[in-house]
């Protein structure tokens, strides 16, 4: 995974050096997909967006390696590149999945371009104008469909 990218928000950073969103990403599986470890640098609360192939077990030693704690698995949409991990990732972190109800099929573990996912069902679907919250941080969720149907 990369160095930590650190995103300074509203507020004095030498007053408050913790204060902002913190992001790490790292490249995976035959695809080389991003999976992303996002957290709130005040609280230590986490997400981790697109888990793909092989992702999960350097995604729980950056979360525990920075004394984090993961709230939620994300899917920006459900294809195998970025689904692959989300089942030994919730097993392991006991967060909750999300992704848009209309790729949430796809969690099911077939036609996966020939590869077997272990399958999964979201505990939280991501809609339209929904936002996620992570500690101080606020995620708005935007429904683009084209390149999937969520």
């Amino acid at each position: 995974m990369t160095d930590e990218i650190v995103v300074q928000q509203s507020g004095d950073p030498a007053r408050d050096p913790d204060h902002g969103i913190r992001l790490k990403v790292g490249a995976f599986g035959p695809w080389q997909a991003n999976a992303y470890l996002v957290w709130d640098g005040r609280s230590a609360d986490a997400l981790v967006l697109d888990p793909g192939m092989g992702a999960a077990a350097s995604l729980m030693e950056q979360v525990a390696s920075n004394g984090l704690r993961l709230h939620l698995v994300a899917n920006s949409h459900g294809h195998i590149d970025h689904i692959f991990d989300n089942a030994p990732l919730v097993r392991a972190s006991g967060a909750p999945l999300a992704i848009h109800p209309d790729d949430a099929y796809r969690l099911e573990g077939k036609n996966n371009y020939g590869f077997e996912i272990e399958p999964i069902v979201a505990s939280r679907d991501l809609n339209e104008g929904e936002q996620v919250r992570i500690g101080d941080l606020v995620f708005d969720v935007l429904h683009t469909p084209g390149h999937s149907e969520g």
